[in-house]
């Protein structure tokens, strides 16, 4: 078939197959190209299937939010499929000057994602293993979908990979307004914001950035990939990687040397990739071995030791060699010299390294000596030099501190808030409890002597006030403080008015008690919805509202969570009406001529008003019944021919402000 050939059936809707591959005893499965996931043009994809169950990755292309397509990542969405995942590889509504991409790009690759769950199963997909995969500006959007799809239905998407994404449009922002450039136009991330660098407000910037919804109820895995030398800064992926493992949210970043960008960098990281999109540990180099300073009284004798430590479970067994040398302790007298060989299974992270002291009755301040590493096995050396303090008998420190919690506080209902504990005296075998009903505890990490986390998960029942929290550390002592308090939760009692399906940023006052800022609102089960929360007070909230067209009609809960993870929901609060569904319009219109026109559909209710292109006029719109509209119509001379135009009907404030387009308007000669 000649370019021409397949240009014109790609045109009229014909779905292309091709096999990827050469032909064999078994071929492949065949590629489908150009499926239609929503009813805009360019609301298409490409699968490639597989021939057994295997997990879904959405592919979405880069281009500054206004441009390039899908055809630019083929060779990628070949070499996903050729590791075993079934790929769609999707086109996406593009912003403009005068079009702009919030929320439209990210409700594509929402709508995209609903495809796949809808559809997916028929090539091979896993629904239940859904992944996204973006460069660029695909990058950010992948990012930030996953987070308001997750959000929305919680759990739809497992891992996103964004390659030289931007993460920050805040600071962004105040990088361009440094430069000498000023306001550069709505081009590239302003024409997808909608603003201009010197007029953009802080919501504008925020509601938009990956950095600031990080929700660690619904966060999708994520690996960032970005160059040192990169069109993206760096501090763009480690920062939101901080933010995001600093709330419990898994997470990699990976900085490779050099200038790259976007799927540029895919080859070199296509295994990390592909491991991380199956849930495997990705590919890394050998561990680093690192020991830690000990602080021992002179009773220890030989029954004490330090830990050598992998920064990481080794693949292959790795040893390596340590010997003790005297710094202000003498050998023999305070302590006794050891030489020798430590070695770590496969799979093992920690040995243990003997450490003999000698007791003596002589009273002296505190002595040293140091074990050192060597001639590593399998690993590298980090830090190999660790410190022994020999403490005498007399002036034992304090056994554990507690000195702050951070939040010292967390709501009724949080799904899992990670606390940060700094005090003293903190190792391997610390352990963390917490008094009082509702409240459990889980991932403690000890980060180091000083400082741990925890993982807090407290039930909507659980009684509000001020919690006691002991933190142990066998053999050594323990800490308790009054210093972890249980926020009331929010309760949402009623959302406003209800919304037609189609309804475009339309707002809903969510009222209750308890909210607090940053408070988000949700609506669980109503898939592809976008809401961003804008908090007024205690008892009310403003949801600006967009519900996909395909939303069912029907009762929907309401969520409401503040931002120290207190939630609860408020059972069948908020309606979806039917919206308007138009099918038909007759008869064809004349350039130059006007015309009474027919439009017939269903749901359409009194009040209703007509949107056509631009050329198009509409006067005397009368609603006949729910099923056809009458106007007069008329088109301006010298206006092409054409078929396929959207006409547009949305109901009125009783209809929910429900939106329904067909591309059933034509112009001829």
């Amino acid at each position: 078939m000649s370019c021409a050939v397949a240009l014109a059936t790609a045109v009229a809707g014909i779905h292309l197959t091709v096999t990827a591959g050469s032909a064999g005893a078994e071929d492949p499965p065949q590629v489908t190209f150009d499926l239609a996931y929503g009813p805009d043009p360019l609301q298409m994809l490409d699968v490639y299937p597989t021939s057994s169950p295997a997990p879904a990755v959405v592919l979405v292309h880069g281009g500054g939010w206004t441009g390039l397509d899908k055809a630019h990542l083929r060779t990628t969405a070949e070499s996903l499929a050729a590791d075993g995942f079934v790929v769609f590889n999707i086109n996406y509504r593009l912003a403009s000057a005068l079009v702009s991409g919030y929320p439209m790009m990210t409700d594509d690759v929402a709508a995209a994602v609903a495809w796949v769950q809808q559809n997916g199963a028929g090539y091979g997909a896993d629904t239940a293993d859904i992944n996204l995969v973006g460069g660029s500006a695909g990058g950010h959007l992948v990012a930030l979908a996953g987070q308001l799809i997750n959000t929305a239905a919680p759990a739809t998407v497992r891992t996103v990979v964004s390659l030289s994404g931007p993460m920050d449009f805040v600071a962004l922002n105040s990088l361009v307004l440094a430069t000498p450039r000023g306001d550069i136009g709505r081009s590239g991330g302003y024409a997808y914001l909608g603003c201009l660098p010197s007029t953009c407000t802080q919501e504008q910037l925020e509601v938009p950035s990956p950095y600031y919804n990080i929700d660690p109820a619904t966060c999708p895995a994520m690996m960032q990939i970005v160059s040192t030398i990169d069109m993206v800064p760096v501090a763009q992926a480690t920062t939101m990687h901080d933010a995001l493992a600093a709330v419990g949210c898994e997470s990699i970043v990976t900085v490779p040397p050099g200038i790259s960008h976007s799927f540029a960098m895919f080859p070199e990281h296509r295994e990390a990739i592909g491991a991380f999109l199956r849930g495997e540990p990705p590919p890394i180099p050998d561990p680093l071995n690192s020991v830690g300073d000990l602080e021992l009284t002179e009773t220890a004798g030989a029954d004490s030791h330090l830990l050598a430590v992998l920064d990481r479970p080794a693949t292959e067994p790795v040893s390596v060699a340590y010997a003790t040398r005297a710094v202000s302790a003498s050998e023999g007298s305070d302590f006794v010299a050891q030489s020798g060989v430590i070695s770590f299974e496969p799979g093992a992270v920690e040995a243990r390294l003997p450490v003999q002291i000698v007791d003596d009755s002589i009273p002296e301040s505190t002595e040293t000596f140091m074990v050192e590493l060597s001639d590593p096995l399998g690993a590298d050396i980090g830090d190999g030099v660790a410190e022994v303090s020999i403490l005498d008998d007399d002036s034992l420190p304090d056994p554990v501190a507690i000195d702050a919690v951070t939040p010292s506080s967390v709501g009724q209902g949080a799904a899992g808030r990670k606390i940060t504990v700094t005090g003293a005296r903190f190792s391997p075998e610390t352990t963390v409890a917490v008094v009082g009903y509702g409240m459990t505890l889980s991932g403690l990490t000890i980060l180091d002597p000083q400082t741990l986390t925890v993982v807090v998960k407290v039930t909507r029942a659980a009684p509000t006030g001020i919690r006691s929290l002991t933190v142990t550390t066998p053999g050594v002592g323990s800490a308790t403080c009054d210093c972890l308090g249980v926020n009331p939760k929010p309760v949402p009692t009623m959302a406003g008015s209800s919304l037609g399906s189609g309804a475009i940023q339309r707002t809903v006052t969510v009222t209750g008690t308890g909210f607090t800022p940053g408070a988000v609102v949700r609506f669980p089960g109503l898939t592809g919805v976008s809401a961003r929360t804008l908090y007024l007070s205690p008892d009310t909230l403003e949801v600006t509202v967009s519900v996909p067209p395909t939303a069912a009609a029907g009762a929907y809960n309401v969520q409401v969570t503040n931002r120290d993870g207190g939630t609860s929901v408020c059972i069948a609060c908020f309606s979806v009406l039917a919206g308007p569904a138009p099918v038909s319009m007759t008869p064809f219109l004349v350039a130059g001529l006007t015309t009474a026109a027919t439009i017939t559909g269903s749901g359409f209710i009194d009040g209703a008003t007509v949107t056509t292109p631009e050329g198009v006029t509409v006067a005397d719109v009368i609603v006949v019944d729910a099923t056809t509209i009458t106007a007069t119509l008329s088109v301006a001379p010298g206006t092409l021919p054409e078929s396929g135009l959207a006409v547009t009907v949305t109901n009125p404030a009783e209809g929910g402000y429900g939106v329904g387009s067909c591309s059933c308007l034509t112009i001829t000669g």
